[in-house]
C-alpha cells in the first residue's frame, strides 16, 4: 500500500510538471507570435524611404538607408522600363551577395540650400564591373557610366572608387536611379560627399599607399639579395608572390593602381580579379 501510495504520488507530481511546462511554453509562444506579428505590422516593403536632406554646408551623406531596389534577372532594362518597374525596400540595404541579374538602386536627394549643391554619389567599392547612374532631374536625364570594367582613363570622375556627381538644384527633389551589375560580390555602400571631401580622401589614400608601396619594394629587394647569396628558388617563388598579390591584386582591390595596369584597356577589372 504505502508503494502504491508513493507512485500515486509520484504520478501527481509529473503530471503537475508536465502541466506547468505546457503552460509555460503555451505563454511564450503566444508572445513570440503576437510579437512577429507587431514587427511584421511595422516594416512595409513597398514603403518609400525620406529623401536625403542636403544642405549648403553638407560634406557628405549615408545613401543606404534611403534605398529601395529591383532586381532586373533577365534583359537590362532601359531607363524607361526601370522607372515602371516596382522598387521595394531590402532586407539588407548594403549587401546583395552574388549574382547574375543587376541591382538597380533608386533614392532621393533634396537640396535645402538656395544654391546649386554639387555632391559626387560614391560607391566605396572599386571591383564592381559596371555602374550607371541617372538622374531624373529633366526630360534629358544626365547619365553617368563607370566601373572596374570601364578603362581608367575613359572614367568621367578619375577616383579611386567609382563616383558620379550630381547637380542638386535648390529646393527640389530629384530621383536618382543607379544599376550594378558585377561578377564580384555586391556590395554597395553608397555615400554622398562633396567634391573637396573627395579630393581630399583620394590624396590621403595615395599618400598611404606611397608607403605601402615603399615597404614592399623593400621586401622584394630583399627576396633578390637573398636568391643571389643563396641560390635557393624559393626566394624568386615568393618574389612572384609579393609582385602580383601586393603591387597588383591588392593595389586593384582597394582602387589604387587602376591609373597604372592598363588604364586604357576596358574589361581588365575582370581579368585581374579573376586570375588573383
Amino acid at each position: 500500500v504505502f508503494s502504491l501510495e508513493v507512485n500515486s504520488t509520484h504520478h501527481l507530481d509529473s503530471g503537475r510538471c508536465y502541466r506547468n511546462i505546457m503552460s509555460i511554453f503555451t505563454y511564450n509562444l503566444i508572445i513570440f507570435t503576437v510579437f512577429a506579428a507587431n514587427l511584421c505590422q511595422g516594416q512595409d516593403i513597398n514603403a518609400n524611404p525620406l529623401p536625403i536632406k542636403v544642405l549648403e554646408a553638407t560634406e557628405i551623406a549615408e545613401v543606404n538607408p534611403h534605398i529601395t531596389f529591383a532586381l532586373n534577372k533577365n534583359t537590362l532594362w532601359t531607363l524607361e522600363e526601370a522607372k515602371t518597374k516596382e522598387f521595394i525596400t531590402p532586407e539588407n540595404k548594403y549587401h546583395f551577395g552574388v549574382t547574375d541579374s543587376t541591382v538597380w538602386l533608386k533614392f532621393q536627394v533634396s537640396n535645402q540650400g538656395s544654391n546649386i549643391k554639387k555632391m559626387f554619389l560614391e560607391l566605396a567599392n572599386p571591383v564592381i564591373n559596371h555602374m550607371q547612374v541617372f538622374q531624373l532631374d529633366s526630360p534629358d536625364p544626365r547619365i553617368t557610366k563607370t566601373g572596374s570594367n570601364v578603362a581608367y582613363n575613359k572614367r568621367k570622375y578619375p577616383y579611386r572608387n567609382h563616383a558620379a556627381l550630381l547637380i542638386l538644384s535648390p529646393h527640389e527633389t530629384q530621383d536618382i536611379l543607379v544599376a550594378v551589375s558585377s561578377k564580384n560580390t555586391m556590395n554597395l555602400p553608397l555615400t554622398l560627399k562633396s567634391p573637396e571631401l573627395m579630393a581630399n580622401q583620394q590624396n590621403q589614400m595615395n599618400q598611404l599607399f606611397g608607403f605601402y608601396f615603399g615597404a614592399i619594394f623593400l621586401v622584394a629587394t630583399l627576396a633578390i639579395l637573398m636568391f643571389l647569396l643563396q641560390k635557393q628558388i624559393s626566394y624568386l617563388y615568393y618574389l612572384g608572390l609579393v609582385s602580383f598579390l601586393h603591387i597588383t591584386l591588392i593595389p586593384y582591390i582597394f582602387g589604387i593602381n587602376h591609373a597604372y595596369i592598363l588604364p586604357n584597356t576596358d574589361n581588365i577589372g575582370f581579368y585581374v580579379t579573376s586570375l588573383g
